[in-house]
Parts: structure tokens; sequence; C-alpha cells
């Protein structure tokens, strides 16, 4: 299974690279939404997960791709500061779950989940 990364800290790129190296995955890591578009044109993904800054110009235009071209692809989104407006924006552009990205393992039991 490939996953597609989309996560402005180098840090949790490698922490969620290693995380999905332990699940049998593999993964591409990018820092925004436009660096996830050329990806996602050339590689067919069976999960997205994408940091919150996904809700800037170019993850807006991210999202709405994968609405339209890879909508069979769950998105997970990593937050650090949960809030309701993001939230109810998360949902509202498809976003399947939610997660802090200081719950490491109930994000790896959402990863078995959608793959």
């Amino acid at each position: 299974m490939k996953v597609l990364v989309l996560e402005n800290s180098r840090l949790y790129q490698k922490t969620l690279r290693e995380l999905l190296q332990e699940v049998g995955c593999s993964a591409d890591c990018v820092g925004s939404g436009e660096e996830g578009l050329e990806l996602l044109d050339s590689n067919d993904y069976s999960l997205i997960i994408a940091g919150q800054n996904i809700f800037d110009d170019s993850g807006s235009a991210f999202i709405e791709y994968c609405r339209q071209h890879a909508d069979h692809c769950p998105i997970l989104l990593l937050t650090s500061e949960p809030n309701e407006t993001l939230l109810n924006n998360a949902r509202s552009a498809g976003i399947k779950d939610i997660f802090p990205k200081a719950n490491l393992g109930q994000l790896r039991d959402s990863i078995h989940y959608y793959i």
C-alpha cells in the first residue's frame, strides 16, 4: 500500500514514514498541497494523511482535486490544535478522520482500518 503524506514538519514526516513502514506501507512525504498534486497525478495512493496546513491555498486546491479525481482515496487530518472551526472545515471538505498529532496510536489504528 502506498500513502501520500502532506505535512510541513520534517520531524512529523519522518515519524509518519516510520509509522507507515511499521504497518507495511510505503510513503511519499511532501510539505504542501502543490507538491501533493504533482505526486497524485503520477501515483496511485491508498490513503492520504495531511497536516492541518492542508487548509492553506495550495492545500484547498489539493482537497478539491482529490474530490474530483481520487475520491476513492480517504484523507486523514493531523492537527496539533483541534478546534471547532477546523473540525467543521475538515468534515465539509470530505476529510474522513481527524487526529491529534500526539496520538499516533489512534492514527495507527485508523491506518489499519482504511487500508
